[in-house]
């Protein structure tokens, strides 16, 4: 028998029990739609960050970057990114596309003999774009459209951009002609419908060899949605962080010469290997190639040197180079400095 202080639960208790147990499950509920995207977005950030890891590491062996030849997600031979990479989808099983440097083209030039790219990246804190922060001479991009599957990254490529929104204003000074940019956006930052495309799908406009592709995406949104709100993964790499990975040294940089400006104000005078006596003139350049070199004077006659530096050899002025654009000067008094 019971003794007479122990009773079971009443109905009115388990009434209560079973509507707590209702509300905690339905706030799991509740949160599971955005766990699980931010886990898709967690998972997607590491497949992105592991193909540009990949693009290079090809970069290392082969000093130049894997080839992107298609025109649109088919596998072909000519299409080297999608055997580089582990995964050529995200989280999401949405492709991801790569961008690279065209110009020079860093799929067929030594990357470490390249000084400067036609890429550059504009990062963005809102739609209008009016703090950017730009990064010139990229070597590659890789991105996913992410969750909303809504192509929001505006990427290089002929003109119009997709969707119809005019690109900010660039920061001043303009990129000069043939410079193509990517705006990336933070995360969460609303695009506006005009960020979204509406079926059938429209073509992504890039130059070769670049892709184009027609990807599907979401119907135009409205009322702050999140399909409204920019959730690009992206990742690029710098072309001096690619060339500090590949393991280029210093004398990659400028393999094929130095070009050295006369700027002392003045018509100085040299001999290349020993050679005949020449005017170089003032505000004019002279190359110099690792084979060459030139020794300098203050003279026609070619008799007095000039002081403190008289020889230029290419090792010589590989060590003033010291930004590695292969361009130095000699300024006022023979003094042999960078530019």
């Amino acid at each position: 028998m019971l003794a007479t202080d122990e009773r079971g639960l009443t109905l009115v208790e388990i009434a209560i029990a079973m509507i707590i147990l209702g509300l905690l499950i339905g706030f799991g509920a509740s949160m599971l739609g955005p766990l699980t995207k931010r886990a898709k977005q967690i998972e997607t950030t590491d497949i992105v960050n592991g193909a540009a890891d990949a693009v290079v590491a090809y970069a290392s062996v082969n000093r130049r970057l894997p080839v992107w030849a298609d025109l649109n997600n088919a596998v072909v031979s000519a299409n080297e990114f999608h055997y580089v990479v582990r995964s050529r989808n995200d989280a999401l099983a949405a492709p991801l596309f790569y961008r690279l440097a065209n110009t020079p083209d860093l799929s067929v030039n030594d990357v470490c003999t390249v000084t400067t790219t036609n890429l550059a990246v504009t990062r963005c804190n809102d739609t209008a774009c009016t703090l950017p922060q730009v990064t010139r001479d990229v070597a590659f991009i890789v991105y996913s459209n992410g969750a909303n599957k809504n192509y929001q990254t505006i990427l290089p490529g002929p003109t119009p951009f997709p969707p119809v929104l005019t690109p900010p204003t660039l920061p001043s000074p303009p990129y000069p002609a043939g410079i193509y940019t990517a705006y990336v956006y933070e995360q969460g930052v609303t695009m506006g419908t005009n960020r979204v495309s509406s079926p059938p799908p429209i073509p992504i406009p890039n130059t070769n060899p670049l892709q184009t592709t027609n990807d599907m995406r979401d119907d135009v949104c409205a009322n702050n949605e999140d399909r409204c709100r920019y959730d690009d993964i992206v990742k690029y790499i710098t072309l001096t962080e690619l060339k500090a990975k590949v393991g280029c040294t210093k004398y990659d940089f400028c393999s094929a010469g130095i070009t050295v400006a006369n700027q002392s104000g003045v018509a100085i005078y040299y001999k290349l290997n020993g050679g005949a006596c020449t005017t170089w003139n003032n505000a004019t350049n002279i190359a110099l190639t690792p084979t060459n070199s030139y020794q300098v004077f203050t003279d026609g006659a070619c008799t007095l040197v000039c002081a403190p530096q008289s020889y230029m050899t290419f090792s010589q002025q590989k060590d003033n180079d010291v930004n590695n654009n292969c361009l130095t000067k000699i300024n006022p008094g023979c003094q042999m400095v960078d530019q």
